[in-house]
């Protein structure tokens, strides 16, 4: 057999052992009719056909289904094992489904409507950063509103990217970040995410919590995001991302006032406790890169 037969044979093995599949059933418990599919089905035929009772996604993969054929009418994102569709809205609606590949993106966010990734979900790649979605009609809608309650971060560069939630649409009102890979659940911002960027933590940017050890609540804040609105005299710890051309000054005062009482940091900086007479004192600040932030 010639090199470039072995070369060819070689990468098909390789390509087949890492590419995502899918085995619908016709009946809850993966019992019933049986089929493993490794690739989008605009139009299911035959006994699958609006028949899908129950599905097991490979490891890093996940589905998109919808209830219409052509990848239309209502949809949903499932990954691992689903033993009745009943539970959310699909048993026996499923006509047309999309595979999802994890290791494909970068980065992507998958948002489940319940807590500890159950109930119903939706996957949000993204293709630069900040990528952005709200609730607002446009090329970058968020499916539901007011819905989420927990949230994953996939793809190759997962740990690198993190999540900021907004509560109302056009990244307005309070916010919350969700820098690791898994959040179970959002606590008291629950079913109130309005809009969201996924972001780049190489990026200049203060992430502040209202506990020590960078615990709590974390809201997120930019040179384009700067007001505290609201928060002031509410944090115990603070992250400064990016770099060392990241720069960030907090000010005990409101307005940044020159000659104030202040202190400067350069990024990366984790601070998991505030100085003394500083804890809870922060009533505004200033973040961002270039001359006009080289304190």
């Amino acid at each position: 057999m010639r090199v470039s037969q072995l070369l060819f044979l070689f990468l098909a093995l390789v390509y087949c052992a890492n590419a995502c599949s899918v085995v619908m059933s016709t009946d809850e418990n993966f019992l019933g009719s049986s089929h493993r599919y490794h690739s989008d089905q605009p139009d299911l035929v035959s006994e699958f056909a609006g028949k899908i009772t129950s599905m097991k996604v490979d490891a890093g993969c996940g589905v998109i289904v919808y209830k219409d054929r052509n990848y239309n009418g209502v949809q949903s994102f499932f990954d691992g094992e689903r033993l009745n569709m009943k539970a959310y809205g699909f048993n026996d609606r499923i006509y047309s489904f999309k595979i999802v590949d994890f290791n494909n993106y970068g980065c992507a966010t998958i948002f489940y409507s319940d807590n500890n990734f159950g109930g119903d979900a939706q996957f949000y790649p993204a293709y630069g950063f900040p990528a952005y979605w709200s609730a607002e009609n446009g090329n970058h809608h968020l499916y539901h509103n007011n819905y989420y309650s927990s949230l994953r971060i996939v793809g190759k560069n997962a740990a690198n990217c993190a999540v900021v939630a907004w509560e109302n649409t056009g990244r307005t009102g309070q916010n919350r970040y969700f820098g690791n890979e898994a959040h179970d659940n959002f606590g008291n911002f629950n079913d109130r995410i309005s809009s969201f960027w996924m972001v780049q933590k190489s990026t200049c940017a203060v992430v502040f919590f209202e506990d020590s050890l960078f615990r709590s609540d974390a809201r997120y804040y930019n040179s384009d995001a700067n007001s505290l609105g609201g928060q002031n005299d509410h944090f115990s710890s603070f992250k400064l991302l990016g770099t060392s051309s990241c720069h960030l000054t907090i000010y005990k005062d409101v307005n940044r006032p020159n000659g104030g009482t202040q202190l400067t940091y350069t990024g990366p900086h984790q601070q998991e406790n505030m100085p003394a007479t500083w804890n809870d004192e922060i009533s505004s600040f200033e973040v961002g890169t270039g001359a006009a932030f080289n304190f």
